[in-house]
């Protein structure tokens, strides 16, 4: 027998899983939120875009979806890695995360998800929904500079792969081709929102420079999608248009940009016309997530998603709207609005 006393819960190798911080992951603060896939993707490929054999692992986030930990959950072979909900989940129970994003490698650099990364990816965000922890995402990175987000539903280069300006171009002649070429996937997408006759009218080299630059990269000139296609585009652009028409847009505040500010603006109102609920939008993404006061049970600061908004159906099919007649208006103000008014005095003798 020993007085020796038992070990402590906490040194059990199981509840070390989530010091896997920033820091020690090779991850630093400039990745602590990842409020877009592309950042998510670039954390990702820093951990473990380089690995030759194929690695499973997640972004632990908070409630402002920043990075809270960097969490490795298996490795595998070249073409698989096993991994289980439990494993995933027990990390990030522990941590109290708020959400996660899932991630894993091709080293191959074969980016498009097989069936059965699709099906492990529907059975953690099914496990997520149960256990209250979302799953954002689910993203394939490799050793090129480009990733797959199921978000997107296709590639898209790293934000890496651009210079940044001031800054010298890289020395890879590769590097430099890559980033390119995802210049001229952002430029056709441009177009194929604007059209050809904005180019010309916009542009002033016109043609010349974007020709030339197909022929170096070795791309095929650019073509504007069929008559099939161009709607789908045109209504991909529209998403949500009802809700924060695209003009209106522009003066809203990207995420985190008003987070130092003691009152910042409103900008749109949101509202269900068969109760009482009403949304506040102080930042947006640009996109679908926004950041505001949301005025339901009680009031409080916190994201909504428009399109989990715009799935929202009423009595008689009514849906959210967003009240026209709201002018932009302190956060104070709004909240002052909201207090509910002063009982009326009582008779004085």
């Amino acid at each position: 027998m020993t007085d020796e006393p038992p070990p402590s819960p906490a040194d059990r190798p199981a509840l070390r899983l989530i010091e896997t911080e920033l820091e020690p992951a090779g991850l630093s603060k400039a990745f602590a939120r990842a409020t877009q896939p592309a950042l998510a993707a670039e954390a990702l490929h820093r951990l473990i875009g380089q690995k030759d054999r194929e690695h499973f692992a997640a972004l632990l986030l908070n409630a402002r979806h920043e990075i809270t930990h960097a969490h490795i959950i298996s490795s595998g072979t070249l073409t698989s890695s096993m991994v289980h909900p439990r494993e995933v989940f027990k990390a990030a129970v522990l941590a109290n995360a708020a959400a996660i994003i899932i991630g894993h490698n091709h080293p191959s650099g074969t980016l498009l998800p097989s069936p059965a990364d699709g099906e492990v990816a529907e059975r953690l965000q099914a496990a997520g929904e149960l256990l209250g922890i979302a799953v954002l995402d689910s993203i394939i990175v490799g050793p090129g500079l480009r990733y797959f987000a199921t978000s997107h539903g296709e590639e898209r280069p790293l934000p890496q792969a651009t210079p940044p300006r001031g800054r010298a171009p890289p020395r890879d002649a590769a590097a430099l081709a890559e980033a390119c070429r995802g210049l001229m996937d952002d430029i056709h997408e441009v177009l194929e929102l604007q059209g050809e006759d904005w180019w010309d009218e916009t542009v002033t080299a016109g043609l010349a420079n974007r020709t030339r630059a197909e022929e170096l990269l070795e791309l095929d000139p650019y073509e504007p999608l069929t008559d099939l296609g161009a709607p789908q585009v045109r209504e991909e652009a529209a998403r949500f248009e009802h809700l924060i028409p695209h003009a209106m847009r522009g003066a809203i505040p990207a995420l985190y940009a008003t987070e130092e500010q003691e009152d910042p603006m409103v900008h749109v109102k949101l509202f269900t016309p068969w109760t009482q609920w009403s949304w506040y939008v102080t930042e947006f993404d640009g996109e679908q997530t926004c950041f505001g006061l949301v005025d339901g049970f009680e009031a409080e600061l916190g994201y909504f998603d428009l399109e989990e908004i715009a799935g929202v159906e009423g009595p008689a099919g009514l849906r959210i709207e967003r009240d026209e007649h709201f002018r932009p208006r302190r956060l104070s103000e709004v909240r002052r609005g909201l207090l509910p008014a002063p009982e009326p005095d009582g008779p004085t003798g």
